[in-house]
Parts: C-alpha cells; sequence; structure tokens
C-alpha cells in the first residue's frame, strides 16, 4: 500500500469517527432538549348553586384538588395548597379555572376534585357529594413540543369524558305552627245593648294574594269564623315554606240584620318571613285602620232592637189589668149584650180600689199611722177629762130634804 492510499484511509476514518460523535450527540442532546419543553393548562369547574328567594346564603362552597400521585405538578398559587391539596372556593353561580398547572414532560396525570364539607355541614345546605377524576393527558409534539388534553370522569358512572359540575343548594326549614301562637292577635267581639237572644257574627280573614299559605279551613285565600254574642275567636295558625312578606285583612261580614250596627273597622296583618340559619323565622305585626299597631282586633256591634231591649227591674206591660176576670159576667158577651148583674156598655164600672202590691210611698204611711194614733190618744183624755167632772156634779138625791107642799 503506497502513501497515498494509506492517507485516504485515514482522513475516511477520520469523518467517520467525526460523523459518529456528532450523530451519538444528537441523540443526546434531543430528548435533553424535549424534557426542557413544557406546557401549561388549567382544570375548568363550574357551581351551580340553586337557593330559593330570600335565603340568607351567600352560596360559597369550598372544593379540593387532590393528586393521586404526590409527585403530580400542582398550581403554581401556595395560598390554597393544604397537606398535599390543593383548596379553592366558588360563590354562587360560576365557573373558575383552577390553575394553572405547568407540566413538563409527557404522561398521564391523574387528580380528584370534590367539596369540602365541615362536619355534618351549615345548617341549610344541600351538599354534592359528587367526586370527579380528572385526567391530565400532556404528549410530545412536533418541534420539540408538548400537548395537554384535559378530560374528567364522574366516579361511578362510565362516560369517558364529562364536564366538572357540582350542584350545590341552599333550602331552609319552614316554620313551626307554635311560631304564630305568641304573635297571634285575637279576634275580639263586644254586643251593645239588651237583646233578647244572641246573634252570631261573621268575622273574615282574607289574603292579599290568593296564593298565600292560609290556615286550615280556607278557601280561595279567605277564611271566615264566628262569634255568638260578646266574646273571642282566632283563625288560627298556618306555616311557611318561603321567605317573604305576606299580608293579610280582617273584617267583620255585614249580614244585614237590621237590628245591629255592625262595625267596619279593618285590621291588616303584614308577616314578615326571613331566613335564619337555615330555618324560617316570622315576624308579624298587626295595625288597625290608623296603621297603628294593635294587640288584638276589637269589633263593637250595637243592638238597636225597641221591642225586647229592657233594663233589669222594668215591669212587663199588662194588656189585661184583670186576666182572671169571667168576660161573660162583666157583660163582654160577643155583641155587646149583659148578662147577670154586668153593666152595659158605655156604663162606669165600679172601682175596683187599690190591689194588693200597688206602688205606695212608706213615708205618707207611716204619717197616716202617727197622725191616726195622736188623734185616738187625743179622743181617750177628752173622754176620761168629760166623765171625771160628771163625777164632780153629780149630786145625791138620797141627801136633798124634799120641800112641804
Amino acid at each position: 500500500m503506497n502513501i497515498l492510499q494509506s492517507r485516504s484511509l485515514t482522513k475516511t476514518a477520520l469523518v467517520a469517527v467525526i460523523m459518529l460523535f456528532a450523530f451519538t450527540t444528537l441523540l443526546v442532546a434531543l430528548p435533553a432538549t424535549a424534557s426542557a419543553a413544557s406546557v401549561a393548562t388549567t382544570i375548568p369547574v363550574r357551581q351551580v348553586f340553586d337557593a330559593p328567594d330570600g335565603a340568607g346564603s351567600d352560596g360559597v362552597f369550598t372544593y379540593r384538588l387532590t393528586p393521586q400521585d404526590p409527585a403530580n405538578p400542582m398550581p403554581v398559587s401556595t395560598s390554597g395548597l393544604v397537606g398535599g391539596s390543593y383548596q379553592f372556593t366558588i360563590e354562587g353561580t360560576e365557573t373558575v379555572n383552577v390553575g394553572p398547572i405547568t407540566f413538563t414532560h409527557a404522561g398521564l396525570f391523574y387528580y380528584d376534585i370534590q367539596t369540602v364539607v365541615t362536619g355534618s355541614g351549615r345548617p341549610g345546605y344541600v351538599y354534592d357529594d359528587a367526586v370527579f377524576t380528572v385526567v391530565v393527558d400532556v404528549r410530545n409534539a412536533a418541534g420539540n413540543t408538548l400537548t395537554v388534553e384535559v378530560r374528567a370522569v364522574r366516579a361511578g358512572t362510565v362516560d369517558p369524558k364529562v364536564d366538572v359540575i357540582f350542584n350545590q343548594e341552599y333550602g331552609f326549614q319552614p316554620t313551626e305552627p307554635g311560631d304564630m301562637i305568641p304573635v297571634d292577635p285575637p279576634v275580639v267581639k263586644s254586643v251593645q245593648g239588651n237583646p233578647a237572644e244572641a246573634y252570631t257574627f261573621t268575622f273574615r280573614l282574607t289574603a292579599q294574594n290568593p296564593d298565600n299559605p292560609m290556615p286550615e279551613g280556607s278557601t280561595n285565600g279567605v277564611k271566615e269564623v264566628t262569634v255568638t254574642g260578646s266574646g273571642t275567636t282566632e283563625f288560627g295558625v298556618w306555616v311557611y315554606t318561603e321567605a317573604g312578606v305576606f299580608v293579610y285583612e280582617v273584617t267583620e261580614v255585614n249580614t244585614g240584620n237590621e237590628d245591629y250596627t255592625f262595625d267596619t273597622a279593618v285590621y291588616t296583618i303584614t308577616d314578615t318571613v326571613y331566613d335564619e340559619g337555615g330555618r324560617l323565622r316570622l315576624s308579624r305585626v298587626v295595625t288597625n285602620h290608623e296603621n297603628r299597631q294593635v294587640g288584638s282586633m276589637s269589633f263593637i256591634n250595637t243592638y238597636t232592637g225597641d221591642s225586647n231591649d229592657r233594663e233589669p227591674g222594668d215591669r212587663d206591660p199588662d194588656p189585661d189589668p184583670d186576666p182572671d176576670r169571667d168576660p161573660d159576667r162583666d157583660g163582654d158577651t160577643p155583641g155587646g149584650g149583659t148578662t147577670g148583674g154586668g153593666t152595659t156598655p158605655g156604663q162606669n164600672r165600679p172601682s175596683e180600689g187599690p190591689k194588693t202590691g200597688d206602688y205606695a210611698n212608706p213615708m205618707q204611711i207611716i204619717l197616716i199611722m202617727v197622725a191616726s194614733a195622736v188623734i185616738a190618744l187625743f179622743l181617750v183624755y177628752l173622754i176620761y177629762v168629760d166623765r171625771k167632772s160628771e163625777k164632780e156634779h153629780v149630786v145625791d138625791v138620797d141627801q136633798v130634804t124634799p120641800v112641804a107642799a
């Protein structure tokens, strides 16, 4: 082999070594470059909050994102990290994006998301107990980049891809019937006058809105109760299942009885129902027509009838002063004839004199008795004096001497 051939082989070997070194360096460098690429993503979580009108809830719920592998990347913010998990809150109905979370290499990364409930939870709240498993799929892409896809599966389902949605609710317990008793003013009926028989009066409770809650026995937002004579009554109690302001009116029903005047007073009941820690509470105000608060609903009726309105002690009229009289004996026979010793029509009947029980002044009787006693004593005295005088002037005829003729 000549010198030229030897030098050619040496150059070829050197080029081959350089190319091998370059290829090896490229193979080593490519993975290093790929691992240096990164991709960031967020996990969308939606909350749907349902609460009745007037609820006192702010609708704030807390959630926990827990990695199934502690080495999994976590959100950049460290303020929500609690014991290896990440906690966040959502208020009302809203969607939040949890993250960002940065991934530096390809792979499958699993996380669990669920509602945080402390103890038995807050009164009135109904918590969604769903648990979602979130899969973050990171893949290598051309140009030394990474791609990412987020999908979720709800525990207990076979749906391969769902949205992370929590349905949270807030409700309250209705009012208790006993809540209304201390604030339930009675209807007080007073009757002026002295009717022979007690009359039955009717009172009406009317809801401003026919859909308002009403006591048992109501129809289309109206209930009626009665009171016989003077007395009290109540319409009963009812239950509220929602917050709000509910208005009612109480009136007396004019039944048209002309022997009475009916009270036209109108009382207004205003019930304010509000939420207090998951329980409905009741505040009631009762006002009269002057908008003054009252403790009872008073109605006054006056009896105006004239046939039986008698005070105690009044005498009954006597249509016949002698109910035991026989009309045939007094000449009151049909046709105006007379029988027996009766009088004819138009004749004056003899006076029958006072009857036992007729009215007399006691003082006059006493004076007459005293005067009669004085006169009687005076007459006795005169008789006594007269007889004494006669005895003093009597002459005994036996002691007189007869005169000779």
